[in-house]
């Protein structure tokens, strides 16, 4: 009697665990208004989460309140369950400026208190000022120092390097008078780090060397983006500005993605990325470090690489990079699968780590030259071999107003992103937006349009999801036959193709809205693909 009512009880959790995944309330699109922070109408102001993170039960964004060309440094937390604000902090000290420029690093995690760095440049202060504020995760703000630096020091990004130490990354400009180039004069940067504990205080500056293995090419700057732990030693990646080593005259620099290894003692090695790497001239410098992450000693990164490197293309390509654990680039592939003599992939691109399914994402904003007004999202999903999982267009809920500003890879494996939009001519607000690891929200509802490109063993289905009228590309004319199926496996609809050109399309505007399957043959070649209807 006892092992047949464990039994149920057992039954009921797994059915209760089923249901709750199943429904999963805390997918989908979740909008927030502004919060003011001036007399100004609404309209004026927007909050941009330039990173979001999931801890427990809430999202923090972290980012910055702006109106006009003011920027003014700030953190949310939400219930990710109730979708509602907990608590902000947006730091108005020098509201009446006529300019106030503050932006956040990032967040640092901790059992019991999270840590932003920002920087503040005011037009009514002389020096520059750093601000580490401590947070608690219920009630805000429980402390907060300020340092006055070097006006010229500018620093990218904030990471943890271990529980009680964090890295700021960027660089510090110096003034050499006996050092004049062409384009840049007297000023030169070098690699700067600041080591900070978990008190919010700075325990160490560490200066990182520039060098170069291509003599004859004159370095004037370096900077950092990041720097992870790595191997027991600390991995910053940045770049060293350099001659392009393709005008004669060495007058025209650009930059070549530069990793240094190094501890508190020591620098360790440096390199220049592209060094010896047989699909990439490693003598010219014209790649940019953009976004970066490193989980598990593995270290992948974007660049964006411009018309130098491109065939004379006029026009900058974003590229995805992974070095193995000596510090070699592995694969370098282009991102992207639209004509990019047409959409720019380069609209703040980042690139995010995946350690549930071993594999890295990549997104951002896509620029269409034709119409610069119409807005386009991208994914795109690689294994650790460097091969495309799949490469998705979209907007999200259809709306062309809105934009990404960060994701992260939730706690559960979910895809969670933040962005911003104008909701009318009144009012703006920021969202959240949940979807599973393919892009699926709770209601089966895609995370946005997708564009397929046909290759020659693939066919392309687009929009999906959409009202019913789906477009249909291939590179064989071969006569196609579809049979769509519902989730119950019936077969609802039969088209054939009989001579495919490329408007070829079906209607399914009259089925139900809702997941469909669409058996595709065509000569030998035979797929499966996943619809929406909605």
């Amino acid at each position: 009697m006892k092992i047949r009512a464990i039994l149920l009880i057992l039954c009921f959790l797994a059915a209760f665990t089923s249901f709750s995944q199943s429904t999963n309330p805390i997918r989908g699109l979740y909008k927030y208004s502004t919060p003011a922070v001036t007399t100004l109408p609404q309209v004026y102001t927007y909050f941009e989460g330039t990173y979001i993170y999931e801890i427990g039960e809430q999202y923090f964004l972290s980012g910055y309140e702006g109106y006009n060309f003011n920027r003014y440094a700030g953190i949310i937390s939400l219930d990710k369950n109730n979708h509602s604000l907990l608590w902000k902090y947006i730091d108005t000290t020098h509201i009446n400026s006529l300019y106030t420029l503050t932006y956040s690093t990032g967040l640092v995690k901790r059992s019991d208190v999270l840590m932003m760095g920002y920087k503040e440049e005011d037009d009514q202060v002389l020096d520059d000022s750093l601000h580490l504020a401590l947070f608690d995760y219920n009630t805000g703000i429980i402390h907060k120092n300020k340092f006055s630096i070097d006006t010229l020091q500018r620093y990218m990004h904030s990471t943890e390097l271990d529980y009680n130490l964090s890295a700021l990354s960027g660089f510090k400009t110096y003034f050499n008078p006996s050092i004049i180039s062409p384009a840049l004069g007297s000023i030169y940067t070098k690699p700067y780090v600041l080591l900070l504990q978990n008190d919010a205080t700075i325990l160490d500056s560490i200066e990182l060397p520039l060098g170069n293995v291509y003599a004859n090419l004159p370095i004037v700057q370096g900077q950092l983006q990041y720097t992870f732990p790595f191997k027991n030693a600390y991995l910053s990646i940045g770049e060293q500005i350099r001659a392009d080593g393709l005008h004669p005259n060495n007058d025209f620099f650009g930059g070549s993605p530069t990793i240094w290894y190094w501890n508190q003692d020591s620098v360790i090695s440096f390199q220049e990325i592209y060094k010896d790497f047989s699909l990439h001239n490693s003598s010219i410098a014209c790649d940019w470090v953009v976004s970066a992450d490193s989980k598990k000693d593995k270290l992948a990164f974007l660049t964006t690489r411009s018309e130098t490197c491109n065939n004379g293309e006029d026009v900058f390509k974003v590229f995805v990079n992974k070095m193995d654990s000596t510090f070699n680039v592995q694969w370098c592939e282009k991102v992207g699968t639209l004509p990019q003599s047409q959409y720019l992939y380069n609209d703040n691109p980042q690139l995010v780590i995946d350690t549930f399914t071993n594999s890295i994402f990549v997104y951002g904003n896509v620029t269409n030259q034709n119409n610069t007004f119409e807005p386009l999202f991208f994914l795109e999903k690689r294994n650790m071999a460097g091969n495309r999982i799949f490469c998705k267009h979209f907007l999200i809920n259809g709306d062309p107003q809105q934009y990404l500003t960060s994701m992260t890879i939730a706690n559960n494996g979910d895809l969670l992103f933040a962005g911003a939009t104008r909701a009318s001519s009144d009012s703006t607000y920021y969202f959240t937006y949940r979807t599973d690891p393919d892009g699926y929200d709770q209601a089966g509802q895609y995370l946005g349009i997708e564009v397929v490109n046909a290759t020659a063993t693939e066919i392309g289905i687009f929009p999906n999801p959409s009202d019913g009228i789906f477009q249909v590309s291939s590179l064989s004319e071969e006569p196609m036959l579809i049979t769509m199926l519902d989730q119950q496996g019936k077969q609802v609809a039969v088209f054939e193709l009989n001579k495919l050109s490329s408007d070829n399309s079906f209607d399914m505007s009259e089925q139900a809205t809702g997941v469909y399957f669409a058996h595709i043959s065509q000569g030998e070649q035979q797929w499966v693909k996943k619809l929406v209807v909605r």
